[in-house]
């Protein structure tokens, strides 16, 4: 009601001629986020939290799965991009990474590719679960694409913490 009022007073302004109406800018309501931002900025935090998580680790890993991890890390610094523009897009604002994630405190390799992949696993069910709630198939499509890429993470991971690095797609097998 008050934005209706306000509206018509503007308009009554500006029939006067009052030379105030005309250097005032649009009273426009600015466009509410879209549905997705919610979810997506969700999905941009887990980026965040999995960037923390590499940047920290890599140094911590021998050769072979350091490299790994600075891969990924570049990967998962590109999925926040992409995010924060879907962001935009959906006309929200992006999340900006918390200043603390709770990671624990891996003490070996091992335990560190353990947290790495139970990050990726948190991302994966997260990236699942949203790709139906979102409003847009340009959006899907994009978070899909991040998915995939997240799943090639847990399974090199997986690889190096010397499991299964395809799970059967059978719950029985």
């Amino acid at each position: 009601m008050a934005l209706a009022g306000g509206g018509a007073a503007a308009l009554a302004l500006e029939a006067c001629g009052s030379s105030r109406s005309k250097t005032r800018t649009s009273t426009t309501p600015k466009t509410p986020p879209g549905p997705d931002v919610p979810i997506l900025n969700h999905a941009l935090d887990l980026e965040h939290m999995a960037i923390t998580a590499y940047t920290a680790a890599a140094p911590l890993l021998p050769k072979p799965a350091r490299l790994a991890a600075q891969r990924f890390l570049a990967q998962e610094i590109s999925h926040s991009g992409e995010i924060a523009g879907l962001v935009h897009q959906a006309g929200g604002k992006p999340v900006k990474p918390r200043p603390h994630y709770d990671l624990g405190s891996p003490a070996s390799a091992d335990e560190v590719l353990a947290l790495l992949y139970q990050i990726e696993q948190i991302q994966l069910t997260s990236y699942l679960q949203s790709i139906q709630l979102l409003s847009t198939s340009s959006t899907r499509a994009a978070v899909a694409a991040i998915l995939a890429n997240e799943a090639q993470h847990a399974s090199v991971l997986a690889l190096e913490l010397g499991r299964n690095p395809v799970p059967s797609a059978f719950a029985g097998s």
